[in-house]
């Protein structure tokens, strides 16, 4: 089951930071609550988008009612009621080793006795 945290205290959250400290606030809390998510960079900066994506989404709400706590929280209670759930691609991962016969070994290449005499006359000048 994907670790999941309450919109309610993601919103708690946005309320006690700065503008320029909301997103990085909130990751940090991220990270703090859920243990299992990844600190590889590609974790970090897939959070980092869909926390950007949650900041707008609040900040939008927030600027419809005039920036009053009172009614956003009165007109928005049912949708803060619910959980942000985080994707997969967050969790840690489970080491595994790949099976060198599944992955592209890249451009194919040909034996020398296989390539065409032009090839083969152009090898043997150098």
């Amino acid at each position: 089951m994907a670790p999941s945290i309450s919109r309610r205290r993601l919103f708690e959250v946005w309320m006690k930071n700065t503008k320029c400290s909301k997103v990085d606030s909130l990751i940090a809390f991220i990270m703090q609550e859920v243990e299992t998510l990844s600190n590889s960079e590609s974790a970090v900066i897939s959070l980092k988008s869909r926390i950007k994506k949650i900041c707008q989404t609040i900040n939008s709400k927030w600027e419809k009612f005039g920036r009053h706590r009172q009614r956003f929280l009165r007109n928005y209670s049912s949708s803060l009621s619910g959980n942000v759930a985080f994707s997969d691609d967050l969790f840690k991962g489970i080491p595994f080793t790949v099976d060198p016969s599944l992955t592209n070994p890249g451009r194919p290449t040909k034996t020398f006795d296989a390539c065409s005499s032009k090839a083969i006359k152009v090898h043997l000048l150098q």
